[in-house]
């Protein structure tokens, strides 16, 4: 049995990238151990066995049901919540991009389902601070702050959705409902705007909106490094004077 303490904690709670990636690490390598210790087993001596050994722990490690209730996966969870790069990190790690939860949900309708909640939210208001903001527009402004909420919520689930088409989810996937992922997402914002839905639902859009995501990201981190690399330069001359 691989450890995995800490594991849900850090992708559901806390957040913590870096603690996530030192976890799957060690998991990893507790897999390659345990693989190394049980060689001499006649079936794991056939070409390609242990490969296909180590693929399939990591798989029942990273796929395992963290929400009984619902049957969620970690890979749905971080999905709606937008987190990209922990979904990166667990799909590098083996989470399947096409697991279901007990509604026949995969990751892609975990986004759809947030994303019509929060729809719904941003369109019947009824948080005090938010229903002032909306109260004090003009009638043009009303209307453009509401026909942009499709647009904008979208927006913000596209990189993560773009992830995981490149990962392999199966976009024409239909859950219990008869529903695919963006069948789910036309179909909300229909019925909660009371409008044709005029979002542009291309996969390729959304590729690109995860491409743009990772090159922003690479851009932040190396300027984050050259940042440190000069901090730390001059720290040093500091302590040389």
């Amino acid at each position: 049995m691989l450890d995995t303490t800490g594991l849900k904690e850090a992708i559901i709670r806390t957040k913590d990238v870096n603690e996530v990636k030192r976890i799957v690490e060690s998991i990893k390598q507790q897999t390659k151990d345990y693989l190394e210790q049980n060689a001499d087993k006649e079936s794991l001596k056939k070409p390609g066995v242990r490969e296909q050994a180590a693929q399939l722990m990591l798989s029942d490690t990273f796929n395992i049901v963290c929400n009984p209730k619902t049957g969620e996966t970690f890979l749905h969870i971080t999905s709606k919540m937008m987190d990209v790069e922990l979904s990166e990190v667990i799909l590098e790690a083996a989470a399947n991009p096409n697991a279901i939860d007990n509604d026949g949900n995969s990751p892609l309708h975990a986004i759809a389902k947030n994303y019509e909640k929060l729809l719904f939210s941003t369109i019947n208001t009824t948080r005090e601070g938010e229903k002032e903001y909306v109260d004090s527009l003009n009638i043009e402004s009303k209307e453009r702050y509401f026909n942009g909420a499709p647009e904008c919520l979208l927006n913000d689930f596209a990189p993560s959705i773009g992830l995981l088409i490149g990962r392999g989810a199966n976009l024409n996937a239909r859950n219990n409902a008869g529903k695919t992922a963006l069948e789910h997402i036309h179909q909300a914002t229909e019925t909660i705007t009371g409008k044709k839905c005029e979002l542009n639902l291309e996969s390729k859009l959304f590729i690109k909106a995860y491409d743009n995501y990772s090159k922003e990201h690479s851009d932040k981190s190396f300027q984050n490094k050259v940042i440190a690399s000069k901090q730390k330069e001059k720290n040093g001359c500091c302590i040389m004077m």
